[in-house]
């Protein structure tokens, strides 16, 4: 039973012992005026009688269903103080995390930029083509791990809805070429092969934030590098409505399962248990690409 109709239920027994006691006090006002019959006294006398047991009983029932009533009461708002003291430890926690990923991006960053900075040099040393090779794998791996980092800082902030867009106007293609250019050591290691479809329309530059459109593109690029094993990917990009762009990714490989799709975006913690060997099992930076375009107001 509601607190609601537990009050219904009060407001009604309260108009019935109302009700009984006003026809209790009619009956004993024409006893007062003094009956003459023993028989009509004698039958308002049982009235009276049969009257207060009824009003007896609609009492006790009232004060029944008011203790019920502070019984709800109680019960509510003990469920309400443990909700809002888990609702203040997920936020602490949440809060701690976020610290906590923050500081260990800095300490992580600090000698990564030292590592592409090096790379740099080495590669304006004139050095052989094996030796040019070996420093610009150097550098493309030291990009990924420092963009991964970034990436789960990002996810982080997002978590935590402080994740703040950096609107710029760029252009297309040296963002495509560049995301190209960064996965060739993965896919040429893997024996694969990548390429790029522009439709027509595309526009040479456009009003977004490209360095998280970089790091989506890359993250659904290295997914499809991952669980591809054979075979090709493919990058199309092509013009939408309202200056918009859609960006496609698409792989030989085994595919994403339905249940990890909407993983992917949700807030709940990865399906248990895992997609089967025959699917791919999405990691942060599926999740990150969609958290990240969610934020947009894209898909």
């Amino acid at each position: 039973m509601t607190e609601d109709d537990l009050r219904e239920r009060i407001a009604a027994l309260e108009a019935e012992v109302a009700a009984l006691r006003e026809t209790r006090q009619a009956l004993m006002n024409r006893v007062e005026r003094g009956v003459d019959q023993a028989g009509s006294a004698f039958h308002l006398f049982e009235s009276n009688i049969l009257l207060r047991r009824r009003v007896d009983e609609r009492t006790e029932a009232l004060s029944k269903a008011n203790a019920e009533l502070l019984l709800e009461i109680a019960e509510r708002k003990r469920v309400e103080e443990q909700l809002t003291r888990a609702k203040e430890a997920a936020e602490g926690a949440s809060r701690a995390k976020t610290e906590f990923l923050a500081h260990m991006s800095h300490e992580l960053r600090t000698p990564l930029n030292g590592v592409l900075g090096m790379a740099s040099l080495l590669l304006q040393m004139g050095l052989g083509p094996q030796e040019t090779e070996c420093a610009r794998t150097i550098q493309t791996s030291a990009e990924n791990l420092l963009g991964m980092i970034n990436g789960l800082l990002d996810f982080s902030k997002m978590e935590a809805g402080k994740m703040r867009l950096d609107p710029t106007v760029f252009e297309v293609e040296p963002l495509l070429s560049g995301v190209l250019h960064l996965m060739e050591p993965a896919v040429r290691d893997r024996g694969l092969t990548m390429e790029l479809l522009r439709a027509p329309g595309v526009p040479r530059a456009v009003l977004g934030d490209r360095g998280r459109l970089r790091q989506v593109l890359l993250n659904l690029l290295s997914n499809a590098v991952k669980f591809t094993h054979t075979g090709s990917i493919t990058l199309r990009v092509s013009p939408r409505p309202k200056e918009n762009l859609r960006f496609e990714v698409e792989d030989s490989g085994i595919g994403i399962s339905p249940a990890s799709t909407t993983w992917c975006s949700s807030p709940s913690p990865r399906p248990t248990p895992r997609p089967p060997v025959a699917t791919a099992a999405p990691g942060s930076a599926s999740r990150s690409a969609s958290a990240w375009c969610s934020s947009w107001g894209a898909r």
